[in-house]
């Protein structure tokens, strides 16, 4: 008999994610401010495999654009 995989909306994936993935650390460090960070890199690396397993693709578009110029202290 064939079971049917019963498919999770966005949120209720997301939720099940939250509560299978332990906390990121900000395991790399800024040398000129000299403050820890967590990588973009440090997310896509933990998350990889549950993204996977509830069927959920990340993909960018930008909503709007907004681009100023400014002066650095230096000029």
């Amino acid at each position: 008999m064939e079971t049917k995989k019963q498919e999770l909306s966005i949120f209720q994936a997301m939720a099940k994610i939250t509560s299978e993935v332990e906390a990121i650390g900000k395991n790399k460090i800024n040398e000129q401010q000299r403050y820890k960070f967590r990588g973009i890199d440090d997310l896509y690396n933990t998350l990889h495999g549950l993204y996977g397993k509830y069927g959920i693709t990340i993909t960018s578009e930008p909503v709007n654009s907004l681009r100023e110029e400014r002066t650095t202290k230096n000029g």
